[in-house]
């Protein structure tokens, strides 16, 4: 075996070196301060059951994802209304070029959308009374439920334009959305890979949970200026917009390919999964025809790019390639890219470049829909369907990889056809084991509904959530499966799925449980 086949055999470093950087390469280089500004809710003494698990830890790790520090970053007690009201307010949402919230909120009948805060009295921030843009602030993260709604007669116009005094991007849900502390640190990662800072926020939101509808929104004055911040901004600018054009694009499931699993396998192990590349790196490089001798360390990753295309591999083995710019593919005025056309290029692009294909299996199918608004122009609104995310799942003695994040490829399809992107969180399997990682084998096998009751329990006290209301918890339809889960270098045998708690107060958040049922 040679040295280079060997590679994916070499742990990978527990840490890279960074290369030094001024600033953030995320940010215009004439940007010097006032970069980030976060706010998090996820205690509130405005209901009992009002209570979150990751907000806190959600900003925690978008903090630990930038190379320049957070202005502030402002949690539970501290976060009052008057920071989003009071345009003049010191470290208030209009004092950085990004502002962040995650938390609870939600959007009423009238479009007025409502971040949920701490303390008693000042239960609420309210769009409709928030100036956002008129001093810093471009680009505006509302990490909770039903934040940017687009169905209906809701647009993102129809909730922020009030508010918007000069922001470029505004990012939130159409539903309700998942508690996970990985949003953020996830559209810095995808940023970081070269997608624009619409799909990245896209995909960030559908690597916690798939069953979500993320939107991003771009402002302007006219539509072509618009429609390129949509596709191709990629780098944060103190410039202020006239947001007199408004264009969004969202990410929403259209076909589940297989049922969920629900049963246990004949054989009950645990794979051993290799720590090191599972493709070498001067090896993956030369599948997509870029140069293996353009490999450098950039900003913690490693990175190749040629002849227009990119490649980065990520500490965690984790990696991307760009194979064309999707905003350069998604102008196209034939008939809609069918689903099963769109399947077959992807698996056709896996087999081309010699990944896997036999270790997954095609899952998910989503599209990326386009919509716009002009302050002159009333809905309704037609959607366009611009590209299509096509996921296939590892799969481990005919078992799917069940963990969100993990064991995927995603293959993103232009509407004109064209391969544009393809990620990877693929783990190589060096053996099965049977046995756990956590002790000896257990006697008798646990019952997977049982195991999952036990887990909604300790959920329900860990938020001190009164259940006992009718509606209060609910199990979203299609999540219940049992299949493996990556845990560091083992898959673990796991059943899970996703419930919906409604505060008293109307809020909703979806949480993933996982029990280990054998591992």
């Amino acid at each position: 075996m040679s040295a280079e086949e060997q590679q994916h055999l070499i742990p990978r470093p527990r840490f890279w070196p960074s290369v030094p950087v001024a600033t953030d390469p995320l940010f215009e280089p004439g940007i010097t301060g006032g970069y980030v500004g976060a706010f998090s809710v996820t205690r509130s003494l405005c209901a009992p059951d009002d209570d979150l698990e990751y907000p806190g830890p959600e900003v925690d790790a978008l903090a630990a994802s930038l190379r320049v520090p957070l202005t502030f970053s402002f949690k539970d007690a501290e976060v009052y209304g008057v920071l989003y009201h009071d345009p003049g307010r010191p470290n208030g949402i209009d004092t950085n070029v990004v502002s962040y919230h995650a938390g609870h909120g939600g959007t009423d009948d009238e479009g007025v959308y409502a971040a949920i805060l701490y303390h008693q009295g000042d239960c609420g921030a309210y769009s409709d009374l928030m100036a956002i843009g008129a001093r810093r602030c471009r680009y505006v993260f509302w990490s909770t439920c039903n934040s940017t709604l687009i169905k209906g007669p809701y647009t993102p116009w129809r909730t922020w334009r009030p508010a918007n005094h000069g922001f470029r991007m505004i990012f939130g849900y159409e539903t309700s959305c998942s508690d996970d502390p990985g949003y953020g640190a996830a559209f810095v990662r995808n940023a970081r890979w070269g997608f624009c800072f619409s799909v990245a926020f896209l995909l960030a939101a559908w690597d916690a949970d798939p069953g979500q509808i993320p939107v991003a929104t771009a402002c302007g004055a006219e539509p072509p200026e618009t429609h390129e911040r949509l596709w191709r901004e990629k780098v944060f600018s103190a410039e202020a917009v006239d947001p007199e054009v408004w264009e969004w694009v969202s990410l929403e499931e259209v076909a589940r390919l297989h049922e969920p699993n629900l049963v246990y396998p004949p054989t009950l192990q645990i794979a051993v999964l290799d720590p090191g590349f599972a493709f070498p790196p001067a090896a993956l490089a030369r599948r997509f025809a870029i140069d293996p001798e353009t490999l450098h360390l950039e900003d913690s990753r490693l990175v190749a790019a040629d002849g227009g295309r990119r490649l980065t591999m990520e500490q965690s083995g984790r990696w991307c390639v760009h194979l064309a710019e999707l905003a350069d593919h998604i102008e196209y005025g034939g008939p809609q890219l069918p689903d099963e056309q769109a399947l077959a290029l992807a698996e056709q692009a896996l087999r081309e470049f010699d990944l896997p294909l036999s270790l997954y299996r095609a899952e998910r199918i989503a599209h990326l829909y386009e919509d716009t608004s002009r302050v002159s122009i009333p809905p309704p609104y037609r959607p366009a369907h611009r590209a299509t995310l096509v996921e296939f799942r590892q799969l481990i003695e005919h078992l799917p990889v069940v963990t969100p994040d993990a064991g995927t490829f995603q293959v993103i399809v232009a509407a004109d056809g064209t391969v544009t992107s393809i990620v990877s969180s693929f783990r190589r399997v060096m053996g099965m084991s049977d046995q756990p990682v956590s002790g000896p084998p257990p006697i008798g096998l646990p019952d997977p509904e049982e195991a999952l009751q036990r887990e909604l329990q300790l959920l329900l006290e860990r938020l001190d959530f009164d259940a006992d209301r009718l509606g209060a918890v609910t199990v979203v339809p299609g999540t219940s499966e049992i299949g493996y889960d990556i845990q560091g270098n083992h898959a673990v045998l796991v059943a899970q799925r996703r419930v919906e708690l409604t505060s008293s107060n109307g809020v909703t958040k979806r949480h993933l449980l996982k029990a280990v049922l054998y591992g």
